[in-house]
C-alpha cells in the first residue's frame, strides 16, 4: 500500500513538472489572469479562469466554479513584459467588469479596429 501511495505521488509530481515545462503562457498574461481572478473573487464570486492562445491572441475565460455555461471572455493585449490592456469581449465580461474596483477592462467592439482579434474570438467561440 505504501508503495502505491509513493508511486501516485511521484506520478503526480512528474505531471506537475511536465505541465510547468510545457506552459508557454507569457508572464504578463499569467499576471492578468491572477489580477482578473482576484477581481472576481473580491467583487463577484469565486471564479475559475483559464488562459487560451488562439492565433497568437491571448484570451482569459472566467466562469463560476460550478462550471456555468455562461462565461466572461477577456482579451489580454500585452503592451510590454509587465503591462497589459484588458478588453471585455463578450456581454458577460462587460457586465462583470463594471463591478471591478482595481482593473479597468476596456469594452471591445467589433468596429474593425482589431480584425485579427475579432477573427480569433470567432474561432474561440466556435471551438
Amino acid at each position: 500500500m505504501k508503495k502505491i501511495v509513493i508511486g501516485v505521488i511521484v506520478v503526480f509530481l512528474v505531471y506537475i513538472g511536465f505541465k510547468a515545462l510545457t506552459d508557454n503562457t507569457p508572464t504578463v498574461v499569467k499576471n492578468a489572469k491572477t489580477e482578473l481572478w482576484t477581481e472576481f473573487h473580491d467583487n463577484l464570486f469565486t471564479a475559475k479562469c483559464n488562459t487560451k492562445n488562439v492565433e497568437d491572441i491571448w484570451f482569459i475565460d472566467c466562469r463560476s466554479e460550478e462550471d456555468s455555461p455562461n462565461f466572461a471572455l477577456f482579451w489580454v493585449n500585452p503592451v510590454s513584459e509587465t503591462q497589459y490592456e484588458l478588453y471585455a469581449v463578450n456581454g458577460k465580461s462587460k457586465q462583470y467588469a463594471k463591478r471591478f474596483t482595481k482593473l479597468n477592462a476596456i469594452d471591445f467592439y467589433n468596429d474593425g479596429k482589431h480584425p485579427k482579434v475579432q477573427e480569433a474570438f470567432n474561432n474561440y467561440v466556435s471551438q
